[in-house]
């Protein structure tokens, strides 16, 4: 069971990539966005350590992801959080 739930979700994964993609996303914006729908994942450093994307390129994706509709900033006291739309 766990296998099939697995597989199903890799392949709606594979389904979100191409659609991002058709929307002309570049694979690191699509990492990125992919990378902020992960629990507890919503911060710059978080995400440039689940990605291993360098902190600096992160802040650029997100800005471009940002301006492209896809993110939004939060900011929660001292914190700024990215999450999706």
């Amino acid at each position: 069971m766990t296998v099939l739930i697995k597989r199903e979700y890799t392949n709606k994964m594979h389904d979100l990539k191409k659609i991002l993609l058709s929307v002309n996303l570049t694979e690191e914006e699509i990492t990125v966005y992919f990378a902020a729908l992960q629990p507890d994942n919503a911060t710059i450093l978080k995400i440039s350590q689940h990605t291993n994307i360098p902190r600096t390129t992160v802040y650029v994706v997100i800005e471009s992801l940002i301006s492209k509709g896809f993110m939004h900033e939060v900011t929660e006291g001292k914190k700024k959080q990215y999450v999706f739309r």
